[in-house]
Order: C-alpha cells, then structure tokens, then sequence
C-alpha cells in the first residue's frame, strides 16, 4: 500500500472512531438495515450503470460512521447518510428511501457522476416506561 493509500486509510479509521458508537450516539436503534444501490453515469450512455449492490447491518455495537466512498476511482467524494438517519431517528420513522449524488468535482468526472438510491429500515428500542 503505497504512502497516500495508508494515509487515507488511517484518516478513514479515525473517522470511524470519532463517530462513536450507534449504543452512544443513537440509543433509540436496536438494529438497523441500509441497501444501497450504488449507480456510475457513462459518456457512453444516455442511462446510469449499475455498479454495486450494497446492504449493510447496523447494531448498537457499530460505529455510528454513515459516509461512503464514492466508488468512482478518480473520485475523492462521498455519499454521507448521517442527516438522513439522523432525522429518520428523531422523527421515529421506521423506514425511508431516497437517492443521494456524489457532488464532487474533478476534471474528468461528469457532473452527477455517481448516485445512490437507498433504503434504510430501522427497529426502534422499546420507550422505556416512566
């Protein structure tokens, strides 16, 4: 792993850490469920390609880290679910879809490069009783 790689790396794990856990963060969740369906655009086609498909658990005992690479190689951009979960939990929602879109800019990236669609379905601890 060359020298930027394992930079990069290390700033991710940190991230991860400083995040804290979905236990600390998010006490409401007891689990939580995120597929995602991860899209590339093409100058080569008028449609989006399918790239990835992409389902991810998320337990009390995991980060509560919710930004994802985009999975564009020349790409340094993310696709981050933090406010979408955020107000998914304080508005007690148990499910919500949506699309977000890599808005990050570098020459030789189309605009709107790559997308996300996404569900996220979450179970909710019990409130506890006064």
């Amino acid at each position: 792993m060359n020298q930027n790689a394992l930079q990069k790396r290390q700033e991710l794990i940190q991230k991860r850490v400083d995040a804290g856990f979905v236990s600390e963060k998010l006490p409401q969740i007891a689990d939580m469920e995120i597929k995602m369906v991860y899209y590339r655009r093409s100058i080569y086609s008028a449609e989006d390609k399918l790239l990835m498909l992409r389902t991810v658990k998320v337990t009390p005992d995991s980060h509560a880290y919710f930004e994802m690479q985009c999975m564009t190689k020349e790409c340094e951009g993310s696709f981050n679910l933090t406010r979408v979960i955020r107000k998914l939990v304080k508005d007690r929602k148990k499910r919500g879809t949506g699309n977000i879109v890599c808005t990050h800019k570098a020459e030789g990236l189309l605009p709107r490069h790559a997308s996300v669609d996404y569900e996220i379905k979450i179970k909710f601890n019990r409130a506890k009783k006064k």
